[in-house]
């Protein structure tokens, strides 16, 4: 069950967080834990939940309690668009993502403000296409990208809406929201450490380098964020609706038919992890310096992007340690 929070001043003042609130008489309150479970799969609704600090998660279960993450909602937002569109109930199950707090409306409240016509109204039309886009984009990126952008891309969503670069964030809540075993968030998360793109210890996480965190993920962050970007054009609020402008990006060596390209004549190993073997692929950097990449490497887009962004940085080596032993090793 939610924890009211006590009213006052720095509770009023918590409430401008969430836009959307601007727009409701009256609030309560609540602190939320990871994991805490607000509604039920085809429970009826009965509260609007507006995430202040915190965030909350939309997932999916199977047959066999089997989780995965289909939406997420953050201070943009809220919990509660079913009853909003005229339907009592939903399939899904919210819960709490990033412990913190949430203003809690009554549905009947809410309908009552929000009426057709009423700036309330389009603004929860607006939300409800970019929620939309976000939950298949989300099924997209699930079934077509590696764990590792796939882990970035949560990252940066939850990094916009939690107004801290660092958080609460525990193995067990991101591998059920990405949908994988903790083995796999366990290698997600130290390749990204390595880079030295987050810190993590004891289920704290802190964001250090963004703009590394953004090369790693996929395309599908960007393609989120130009949604909600239109909620509020001018919200200058960090991350919301920014657009990433300078992205690594290489370009192959031509190749003749029937030649094999040329290979950059500095490069005697792989530039990423400095292993010795076979190089299938040679690029080159805007700049003009070259790169070989060995078969692991290459196929990994978010290695790929991960190496290129501290490459051009000029941290000329490899980000991970042992990588080269990983590669040996396939």
């Amino acid at each position: 069950m939610p924890a009211p929070v006590e009213p006052g001043a720095a509770a009023a003042v918590r409430l401008t967080n969430n836009r959307l609130l601007a727009f409701l008489p009256h609030a309560e309150i609540v602190h939320l834990e990871a994991l805490e479970v607000i509604g039920e799969p085809d429970a009826p609704i009965t509260h609007a939940y507006f995430p202040l600090t915190g965030l909350l998660s939309i997932v999916a279960l199977d047959a066999e309690g089997r989780v995965v993450e289909v939406g997420t909602a953050g201070n943009e937002g809220m919990i509660g668009l079913p009853s909003f569109l005229g339907m009592p109930s939903s399939p899904f199950q919210s819960m709490g993502e990033v412990p913190g707090e949430h203003a809690r409306v009554p549905i009947a409240d809410l309908l009552a403000v929000a009426a057709p016509g009423s700036v309330l109204h389009a603004l929860l039309m607006r939300y409800a296409q970019a929620f939309s886009v976000l939950a298949g984009q989300s099924a997209a990126c699930n079934r077509l990208h590696p764990a590792e952008e796939r882990c970035a891309r949560w990252l940066l969503l939850v990094h916009d809406r939690a107004q801290t670069d660092s958080f609460l964030l525990t193995h067990e809540v991101l591998g059920q929201m990405l949908g994988v075993r903790r083995p796999t968030v366990t290698l997600a998360l130290g390749i990204m450490q390595q880079a030295g793109f987050i810190a993590y210890e004891r289920g704290q996480m802190t964001i250090i380098d963004r703009a590394g965190l953004e090369a790693a993920a996929c395309e599908c962050y960007g393609i989120i964020q130009a949604q909600f970007a239109q909620l509020f054009p001018d919200d200058a609020r960090a991350g919301i609706g920014q657009s990433r402008t300078d992205r690594p990006r290489m370009r192959r060596y031509p190749r003749e038919r029937g030649k094999e390209p040329a290979m950059p004549p500095t490069a005697v190993a792989c530039t990423s992890c400095a292993q010795d073997g076979p190089i299938i692929v040679y690029a080159r950097l805007a700049d003009g310096r070259t790169i070989a990449l060995c078969p692991r490497c290459a196929a990994s887009p978010a290695r790929v992007r991960t190496f290129l962004a501290r490459y051009r940085a000029g941290q000329d080596r490899p980000y991970r340690p042992g990588l080269a032993r990983d590669c040996a090793a396939d």
